[in-house]
Order: structure tokens, then sequence, then C-alpha cells
């Protein structure tokens, strides 16, 4: 489906594809980076946004149990995205931009090298599926995909409502619409998508997808142009 060099590549990781309750799932993460190497060896350009998962999930409760507000909860949790970025980024020492932008600024500076560029959180307030839509918007990207836990997005949450459809593609428009009245981000709450990342999806020229993440080589099977996950049909 692309083809080519130099396409570039958004790659949004889920904290919850790289950590389980158990701990990290250390095969899935060196999965990722050979993925990455395979990708960067191909000539194409990548920015990886990392979650924070579990790890943070249990820094904000704790947090919250001794009285941080949501504001300083949300700061522990883009910490430990950050945390999380940085250790992907080190395991790809070779190829990676050494330091973890700490703004978008930073972040487009850090692209300019032509650098596997890494990213955790960067602002209170904002899920880090906001980070990677808005610097895919910034950039800008050829094609977002979004890797999380599930085999693509759901008419429910597939985890709760066994009877949840599985969509082939969607438009950004109408999820938009569906996931409105019950977008609400919270520090340390896992959700696809926020208002923020719905926006930018509903007006981007970028292709999207989701993806089943909990296997690295799904990146290069939608690459190829497989059928598999859910297609965001962006822009209006």
């Amino acid at each position: 489906m692309f083809k080519g060099h130099n396409v570039r590549i958004v790659l949004k990781l889920g904290g919850h594809v790289l950590w389980s309750e158990q701990g990290i799932r250390a095969d899935v993460v060196e999965g990722y980076c050979t993925v990455v190497r395979e990708l960067v060896n191909e000539g194409h350009r990548v920015a990886l946004v990392v979650g924070g998962g579990s790890i943070a999930r249990m820094f904000v409760k704790y947090g919250r149990e001794l009285g941080l507000s949501e504001g300083q909860c949300d700061v522990l949790g883009i910490e430990c995205a950050r945390l999380n970025a940085l250790l992907v980024a080190q395991l790809m020492s070779d190829i990676s931009y050494p330091e973890v932008p700490r703004s978008l600024d930073e972040t487009l500076k850090a692209l300019a090298t032509s650098r596997v560029v890494v990213i955790g959180g960067l602002q209170p307030g904002q899920s880090t599926t906001a980070v990677a839509c808005v610097i895919a918007d910034t950039w800008p990207c050829d094609v977002l995909i979004i890797a999380t836990d599930v085999d693509g997005i759901y008419t429910d949450d597939p985890k709760k409502n066994p009877r949840a459809n599985k969509l082939r593609s969607v438009r950004a428009s109408e999820l938009l619409k569906m996931f409105l009245h019950q977008v609400k981000y919270c520090a340390g709450t896992y959700t696809l998508f926020d208002y923020v990342s719905l926006s930018i999806l509903a007006r981007a020229r970028f292709r999207a997808y989701v993806i089943n993440g909990l296997d690295p080589r799904n990146v290069v099977r939608v690459l190829r142009g497989e059928d598999i996950g859910t297609e965001i049909l962006c822009g209006e």
C-alpha cells in the first residue's frame, strides 16, 4: 500500500500493549524494536508515541490516595509514559534520538534529524493518543497506526460487551459523534480516544488505523495493505 521510501509513520504504542498487570512484556517491546529497525532500513521515517500503561495507573492510584489533585496525578502519568519511551529509545540507541522530547516544538526539532523519535506524554489533560494525533497532524505524517490491546474499533467496549461488533472502517466524524457523550479524560484512565484526538482525526489528511498491538508484526501487515484492524477515514 505504502510504496517507495520516506513514508512518514507515527506509531502509537498503548502502554497496555507494553505492560501487563504482571509486568513488562519484554518480547513485545523487543518485537517493536525489530519492526522499527526494519522500517528504518527500508527508508521510512518513524515517530513512536508510548503510553503509560499499568505502571502509570498504579502511580496515579497511589497519588489520588495520598491526596494529589487530578493535575498532579496527570503529571505522574506523563512521567511514567516518558519512562516507557526512554526505555524503548535506549533499546534502539543506534537509530533513535537520544532524548525524549517534552514539547511539540522539541519533537519537531528531533524529527528534523531523521532519527527515530520516541515520545511519551507532553502536557496534562491530554492522552498519549492525542499526542500521537497532534504529532501526526503537525509533522505531518503519511500514516498513523494506533496499536492497542484489542483487534480494532468496536461498537462498544469488547472487554465488557461480548456482542460488540468490530468495524472494518469508520469515519472519524462518526467516531466523534459516537464517543462524544462518553469521552471523559481523567488521569490514569484508559479510553481509546479523547476529544482532542477525535477532533484532529476528523480534519486530518493522513491515513489512520487501529490494530492489535500485541503482535508487533501487525504494523508491517497493515502497511502492506492487509485487511486487519480498523481503518479510520480521516477528514470531512
